[in-house]
């Protein structure tokens, strides 16, 4: 005979996340349907068969911080964007 025994438990869980400008320092928000999304990050690190181990640096930067201030300076530094569009 199988039997089952239950304990409650009390544990943190995310109620919610709020990401904040590094540049604006301007809630990023996500609303209803919008997909506003820019990441910059860079990883570096190892990655082998059994484990490895790595550094994330990471910018919180909303859009219109991104395509108003990055994309400028980096296309000042020869660097040209790849424009995707993207139907669903």
């Amino acid at each position: 005979m199988k039997t089952t025994t239950y304990k409650e438990v009390t544990k943190k869980v995310v109620d919610k996340t709020t990401t904040i400008c590094d540049f604006c320092k301007e809630e990023i928000k996500n609303k209803d349907f919008r997909v506003d999304d820019a990441t910059l990050e860079c990883k570096v690190g190892y990655c082998y068969p059994e484990g490895g181990s790595a550094t994330t640096y990471i910018v919180d930067i909303c859009p219109n911080c991104f395509i108003d201030k990055v994309k400028p300076w980096v296309e000042s530094q020869g660097i040209e964007f790849r424009e995707e569009e993207i139907d669903y």
